[in-house]
């Protein structure tokens, strides 16, 4: 060390400094700032495109030219869409289009949707890897401020991790450990961290609210509860005034894993049931900018189960584990299972009836006529009667509208309906849409919204 006599504070060789890379920050938020801790001679892109340094905030004077860059950092939103909840990487994948001649390589620090890292390798023909970013906004995070020692991990094929660690080498200590992992292995480390601290929070808010419920004291019990080693004190403040999980990364990124697992099979149910209580319930009395719950997410889209002879029913994603776990079959136009009584007789049951749980001596009637559509809101209890005034015509008929047939006799369109058994003479018509339409005013009058109406 020499001693600058200007400043009077010590001033390392230039000899034993590294030079660092020529790095260009995309995105300047939060996460970018923090970047630019790191790599102080950087270079960042503001919302207007406009380059300049990290170190003194004045415009880059550099020429860019192709590959001037060795690596750019991307930290950009990601948003959940607002109707699915996938995660929205459009904004990433503009920077790697537009920047892509002019850096060596990417490294995404935004959370993208698992997969998402080795596509754009593949669509936009870049070296780019992913690195999950743990930064903190909270007071005492452990990992908000600049470690020279602080973890990476980089995701990535093996040429490009290795050489984006090796920048990361120049700026950080050797007690620094850095991971090399795939793309994906990365991306799901930065998902599963996340899903971590949510349930950790929705455990201690399901505490709070059991002694809320049942007269406890939340601080005596949280107490004990720590005393057990396997347990922490990490999340365990409850804010009566803020209850459950939101922020700029959980709100978004679990509608963002539970699509992609629903999308991929292997839904986790259990995170689905976690994200609607607490948007629906937890968090439903506070006034929120953020969305904490898609408009039509994708687990909450109808499921299918197969019957049998090539046939599906249609359910609600509320049912579908709890019916799925029978085998049905298809009969008479029905999903169906056949149970057994204590002397082994088989009886069988109709999934439309289990569902609302429709009382004996009822129907069971299909709204919209389609009978393997068992979503709740296509079904509802109605009298024997009822249920066949949503019926419409039989093979017989050869109007096309229900009640309507040809009187050969009077030449005419004759129109009528059937009432607790009783066939009631309408009248008379011309055409066979007038006798549609006097069918339809006296259908509504006697059976209301169970009615089939024609279509005219």
């Amino acid at each position: 060390m020499k001693l600058n006599k200007k400043l009077g504070i010590p001033e390392p060789n230039s000899d034993i400094v590294n030079s660092e890379p020529k790095v260009l920050l995309c995105g300047y938020g939060w996460v970018g700032q923090y970047m630019g801790k790191y790599f102080k001679t950087a270079d960042y892109i503001t919302t207007k495109d406009i380059v300049r340094k990290v170190k003194d905030d004045k415009p880059s004077n550099s020429v860019i030219s192709n590959g001037y860059y060795d690596l750019a950092i991307i930290s950009v939103p990601t948003p959940m869409n607002q109707e699915s909840g996938q995660c929205d990487t459009s904004i990433v994948e503009e920077v790697v289009h537009k920047w892509r001649d002019y850096c060596n390589y990417f490294l995404i620090k935004s959370t993208v949707e698992i997969g998402t890292t080795d596509r754009i390798a593949k669509e936009y023909g870049v070296k780019i890897a992913m690195s999950p970013e743990y930064i903190g906004e909270t007071l005492g995070h452990p990992l908000v401020e600049v470690r020279r020692d602080t973890f990476q991990i980089i995701g990535g094929d093996e040429e490009t991790a290795s050489k984006i660690a090796e920048f990361f080498r120049l700026v950080l200590h050797a007690s620094a450990p850095i991971m090399i992992v795939t793309a994906k292995e990365a991306e799901i480390i930065k998902y599963a961290e996340n899903m971590w601290i949510m349930q950790r929070v929705d455990y201690w808010n399901d505490v709070y609210e059991i002694c809320q419920t049942l007269d406890g004291n939340y601080n005596r019990v949280r107490e004990g509860l720590v005393l057990d080693p396997r347990f922490s004190r990490t999340h365990s403040f409850i804010y009566p005034h803020n209850r459950g999980w939101s922020g700029k990364c959980l709100s978004k990124d679990m509608p963002g894993l539970a699509y992609v697992m629903r999308e991929n099979g292997h839904p986790l149910t259990t995170l689905e049931h976690q994200i609607i209580k607490n948007a629906k319930y937890v968090r439903s009395i506070y006034k929120n900018k953020e969305r904490l719950y898609p408009e039509d997410p994708i687990w909450r889209k109808p499921q299918t189960i197969e019957l049998s002879q090539g046939h599906k029913t249609i359910v609600d994603y509320e049912d579908y584990q709890w019916l799925n776990q029978w085998k049905w079959y298809y009969a008479h136009g029905y999903a169906v299972r056949n149970i057994y009584d204590e002397n082994g007789k088989p009886h069988q049951v109709r999934m439309h009836r289990l569902i609302i749980d429709t009382p004996g001596g009822l129907d069971t009637d299909h709204i919209n006529e389609n009978k393997l559509d068992n979503r709740r809101f296509n079904l509802r209890v109605a009298t024997r009667s009822q249920n066949i005034a949503n019926q419409f015509a039989g093979k017989q008929n050869n109007s096309g509208y229900k009640g309507v047939s040809w009187k050969d006799k009077n030449k005419k369109w004759v129109a009528q309906i059937r009432v607790n058994n009783k066939v009631i003479h309408i009248g008379l018509f011309d055409s066979k849409e007038e006798a549609g339409l006097a069918y339809n005013r006296e259908a509504f009058k006697y059976f209301g919204e169970f009615a089939f109406l024609n279509k005219i």
